[in-house]
This record gives structure tokens, sequence and C-alpha cells, in this order.
């Protein structure tokens, strides 16, 4: 059983190993997987969670990632923050590098049932709609799935704790690399997010397939985020890369350099801007 102490000592480990580090304030350990009817699903994540930190990854309940992403194409690296604190909390925000570069700022958040974008870029399809009820709830469908994206491949423990997202077992993946590979599909109530693919060796992670939502893309599609350079933060296994893939599409890679587990996160920092 870990103490409070026992996280200080790993977590000054972690920030001299891979620049990480842990704010342990309000972090109780929560029940481990429960099997939920589910045999192939408990199997999943049960062995996800031995090969990223066992009794560890339920001390986590909130996570900060910084690093820079890059899409091909552009003139520079962009700052990248990702803030999540589940059930229904997250925030992305990504700003140039260099403040001459000509490169948007953007952001996009969910607080609960309220999902936001700001900035100077913008959504297509009902994103552009003229009705606010409208481009307002194409807003909080894209904020989820960022929100779902991002933690599938971080620590999709903690998609668990929110009961608006559903996980269930999947038939193993059948094609290419992925043959054999553990699967469970993620969904919301708004519609399926996608399919998360383990490695069979590690049991970590590999690639989080969803869906492109019609009313952002009409075209359809899929497009796929690949996790890799796993390291240990306090214990617990994070991708410290993830690369967004899709047909036809420009790829951009997130990079990080730090995590911050259990941070203490100000009121508000998942409200939506002051327009």
């Amino acid at each position: 059983m870990l103490t409070r102490g026992s996280l200080l000592v790993a977590a000054l480990a972690g920030l001299t190993a891979c620049g990480g580090t842990t704010d342990t304030a309000g972090a109780n350990a929560t029940a481990p997987v429960p099997a939920r009817g589910d045999d192939a699903l408990a199997t999943t994540l049960a062995a996800y969670q031995r090969a990223a930190g066992g009794d560890r990854v339920n001390l986590v309940q909130r996570l900060r990632a910084t690093g820079v992403s890059f899409t091909d194409g552009d003139q520079s690296n962009r700052r990248l923050v990702l803030q999540a604190a589940p059930p229904g909390q997250f925030r992305q925000y990504e700003a140039p590098i260099d403040e001459r570069s000509p490169q948007a700022v953007t952001g996009i958040g969910l607080d609960g049932a309220v999902g936001w974008r700001m900035g100077t870029t913008q959504l297509a399809g009902d994103g552009l709609s003229a009705d606010p009820a409208v481009r307002e709830r194409a807003f909080t469908l894209a904020a989820r799935q960022n929100y779902i994206n991002a933690l599938a491949g971080l620590l999709p423990l903690l998609l668990r704790t929110d009961p608006a997202i559903t996980m269930t077992s999947l038939p193993p993946a059948t094609q290419g690399a992925d043959r054999g590979a553990p699967a469970i599909a993620i969904a919301t109530a708004g519609g399926h997010a996608g399919r998360l693919i383990f490695d069979p060796v590690t049991s970590l992670p590999a690639k989080f397939i969803a869906p492109y939502q019609r009313h952002i893309r009409a075209q359809g599609g899929e497009y796929t985020l690949v996790f890799s350079d796993f390291r240990a933060v306090d214990g617990v296994t994070l991708p410290f890369r993830i690369t967004r893939s899709s047909d036809g599409g420009r790829a951009t890679q997130w990079s990080f350099s730090a995590f911050v587990i259990n941070p203490n996160f100000a009121p508000g920092t998942f409200a939506p801007p002051s327009r």
C-alpha cells in the first residue's frame, strides 16, 4: 500500500528521470477495476493496469501534461498543455512558441455537460452554424471526443470514472500488425467514440481509432492516434508521444516533456473562457 511519503519519494525520482512530478493533495486510492459482467474487458484492463503501474494507477485522479505539438506543413512547434480531471473535465491549449508565428492559438475544453472552443480557428459543419444551440452542441461533442482521445492513450482507467462513458470488449484486432491484439470499444451517449487497441506484448495502449463526427467532417472516415515512447512517471507508465494521422490528412504529433499527477487545479480551470 502506498503512503503519502512514498509517493513524494517517487515523485522526486520521476522528476529526475523524465520530467514528472506529483501533487498528492486530495488523491485517494480508488477501487480496482471491476468486472461489470464483461470478463474480456476486465481481463484486458487488468492486464493494462499491471503493466502501467499496478496499485499506483489507482491513485491517479487528475493529470496535467505539457509539451509541444507539430503538424505537417506548419512553420514551427506549438506549446501544448493538456489538463484532465474526470469525470468530464478537460482542457487542451495550444499556442505558437514563437509569438511572431502566424499559427493560430486554439483551445478546447469540457466542463461536465458543457463543451467550449476558443481561439482563432473554427470547426467545420455544425460548428459554423448560425444557430447558437447547434453550434454549442458541436463544441460539446468535439470537446468530449478530444477528452476521450487523450485519456484513451494517457490513462484509460480514468475514463472508467466518467458515468457518461461506457467500455465494452471487442474481438481481438484482426488486421495487419494488430492481429490478435486486445481491443475495447469506448462510447458515449452522443455516439461511438472509437476503439482502443492494446499492444499484445506490453498490454499498454497502442492506438485509438476514432470515426470523424459527421457534423465536423461530412465525408466521414476515421483517424488514428498512435501512442509511443512510454516512460514511468512516479511509477505510472505514460506515453510521451502521440501521433495522429488520417486518410489523406496531415499528421500531428504531440511530444510531452512532463506530466504532473494529481495537480491542484484552480477554480474555473475547465469553465468556458469569458467572451
